[in-house]
């Protein structure tokens, strides 16, 4: 029948000379040789098809639009002369192909239909059950809340089931089909809803304090030579400046990465000279730190302490007998006028001795690393105290470092008026000022040279003249050490510092720049945790394992600084950290260039511990794996 049209279909033109049609427009088809078993065959046809017929007028009558029965119509009478046995052959009538795909596919989708409303064809509700069926069921109390829920969705199953039953077997592989294709849809669209959450690095978990400072802890134990403040070379090579340094000893360093730039016999022992005063700072600082002492301290001053009883060519704060000083003052004394009875009274006051202050000084030098930095006495008079160029670096890195305010407070005051009025003992109270004694500081290049705020100076004849300088120029500062500078008399031996000072000092800030990675981007880098577990935030952050300033050369604009802009940095990170987690293992890299030049290249390693998931976390990790690995590598 055709879908639209319940006439007759259109007949073709008959072209075929050898096809005739009766008056009702059957095919007359000429008949053969008789069969045996045609007869038969003809007879179990009719059998069948009396049968059809006897079901259809079983079936209830179609109803119209007002609900009123209505008899189908009825077929056109065969004809009697055809032989067609009941049956219509239309082998010149065309097929009506989408016609009847389209009748098939509704067909299907009634079943469906009527499989989800509990209809069968005839709209009937498939609901109904007999006894048997009912006492298989299991028996719940219905009475609580529970037990409806529990009743309907037992009732639901069994109910699906039976209608489920009752399809074509066409039907039943057409449903099962399209639930399982559904949940596949559903089951596709859950996964990659969750592996949306792997590119949200928004969700990454901080880790908490004391966590940050275990991993400190660990890193600085196991890349000692990058975190600590020793020094190091510089992390590139580069060709070796032939400066004019006339000291017999030098060295230059960048002071906020350690870095060394120019050496010169940086190894050789020779004697600190005053420069030691700069420890018994140190450990002045220590000490208050500690809350043991303030700088605003009044110190006794015992009897050796006081400039008579000096050798006549110290160095001298012109400490005296019954004054009062505060230790402020005494670290003043020290850091200007290089007094060595000021080193004395501090010595007394900390330690009780100078003896126990010294041993002190060499364990602090053991717990530095300075191992060949050795002291008999406080003020530096001494030739048999000993260090290095190198050594002397490193200390004084560390003091200015830890301590910053030295600079500003001590080393960079150009004088120093000692003893005033409120110094003096009472039977000098009436002498006023007129005692004090004007001192400049000793450092030559203090106010000559822009940018110099410290350190210190030292002399005596073993060591020559020896100089700890320092300058800034904005965020930029450098270091350097000359020992055993030449010179007849205080005058030869400061042109000498000066000089030298000025070589390395200048050369430094025009050739180096420094390039700051914590100022020029996010140090934290978020990559995707799979199969681990408690990790919530379901990302690992990899941080550098340092982040020293890079001194960064002048090999690009008009200045140095011009060098340190074109840094740019490069990342190498995994797609994805599978299983377990170590703190302070290194997953991947992150390498500063200018250029195509590679200033240095950065361990990235994780900032957290975690073990490996269950079978459950393994398994869909290993999906998101399959994921993260291609989308990384297209």
């Amino acid at each position: 029948m055709h879908l639209f049209n319940n006439k007759s279909p259109k007949r073709i033109k008959n072209t075929n000379p050898l096809v005739k049609f009766d008056k009702n427009g059957n095919i007359i088809r000429e008949k053969k040789t008789e069969n045996p078993n045609l007869e038969e065959l003809k007879q179990k046809l009719s059998e069948i098809e009396e049968d059809k017929k006897k079901s259809k007028l079983k079936q209830p009558p179609n109803k119209d639009k007002s609900g009123n029965g209505k008899q189908t119509k009825e077929k056109p009478a065969q004809n009697e002369n055809s032989d067609d046995d009941g049956d219509t052959y239309d082998e010149a009538v065309p097929y009506d192909f989408p016609g009847d795909i389209i009748i098939s596919i509704k067909k299907q989708i009634n079943c469906v239909l009527d499989f989800i409303t509990g209809k069968d064809e005839y709209g009937n509700s498939t609901k109904t059950e007999n006894e048997e069926k009912k006492k298989r069921r299991i028996r719940i109390n219905r009475n609580t809340r529970i037990g409806k829920a529990v009743g309907s969705v037992l009732d639901f199953f069994y109910d699906t089931k039976e209608r489920y039953m009752k399809l074509p077997k066409r039907v039943k592989i057409l449903a099962v089909t399209g639930i399982f294709a559904f949940a596949a849809l559903i089951a596709v669209f859950a996964f990659n809803l969750w592996m949306a959450g792997f590119s949200d690095t928004s969700r990454t978990v901080q880790i908490s304090h004391e966590s940050r400072s275990e991993l400190e802890n660990f890193l600085d134990k196991k890349y000692q030579s990058k975190r600590t403040l020793d020094l190091k070379p510089l992390p590139y090579n580069v060709t070796k400046k032939n400066l004019d340094v006339r000291a017999g000893a030098a060295i230059l360093v960048d002071a906020s990465n350690g870095c060394i730039l120019y050496e010169k016999n940086a190894d050789k022992l020779i004697p600190p000279a005053s420069i030691t005063k700069l420890f018994v700072m140190y450990i002045v600082y220590q000490e208050i730190d500690k809350g043991n002492f303030s700088m605003d301290d009044e110190v006794p001053l015992p009897e050796m302490s006081w400039a008579v009883n000096q050798p006549r060519d110290a160095s001298l704060m012109h400490l005296g007998q019954g004054q009062k000083v505060t230790l402020r003052e005494l670290m003043k004394g020290l850091a200007v006028a290089s007094g060595n009875d000021a080193a004395k009274a501090i010595a007394y006051y900390i330690s009780g001795s100078p003896e126990k202050f010294v041993a002190r000084m060499n364990d602090e030098c053991k717990k530095l690393g300075l191992n060949n930095t050795h002291f008999v006495e406080p003020s530096g008079y001494d030739e048999n105290n000993i260090t290095t160029a190198r050594e002397l670096a490193t200390f004084a890195r560390i003091y200015i470092t830890k301590y910053p305010e030295c600079l500003t407070d001590f080393h960079s005051q150009k004088y120093i008026d000692y003893p005033l009025k409120e110094n003096l003992p009472s039977w000098q109270k009436g002498m006023g000022d007129t005692l004090a004694i004007h001192q400049v500081n000793t450092n030559p290049l203090l106010g000559l040279m822009d940018g110099v705020d410290g350190i210190k100076t030292g002399f005596i004849y073993e060591s020559g003249y020896n100089l700890a300088l320092t300058a800034k120029r904005g965020e930029q500062r450098f270091l350097s050490i000359t020992m055993q500078g030449k010179g007849h008399g205080t005058r030869e031996g400061n042109a000498g510092r000066i000089h030298d000072g000025t070589e390395m000092m200048e050369w430094a800030f025009s050739t180096f720049a420094d390039y700051v990675p914590e100022k020029n981007g996010e140090l934290l880098f978020p990559v995707p945790s799979l199969a681990s577990k408690d990790n919530i935030g379901r990302f690992v952050n990899l941080v550098p394992a340092w982040t020293n300033p890079i001194p960064v050369p002048h090999i690009i604009g008009e200045t140095a600084k011009d060098s340190a802009n074109a840094v740019t940095y490069t990342l190498t990170l995994p797609p994805y950290i599978y299983g377990s987690v170590n703190m302070g293992d290194t997953y991947g890299y992150i390498t500063y260039k200018i250029g195509d030049i590679t200033l240095e290249k950065v361990p990235l390693v994780a900032d957290r511990t975690l073990q490996t998931g269950n079978l459950t976390s393994r398994f869909f990790g290993t999906l998101a794996k399959l994921k993260l690995g291609k989308s990384k590598t297209e």
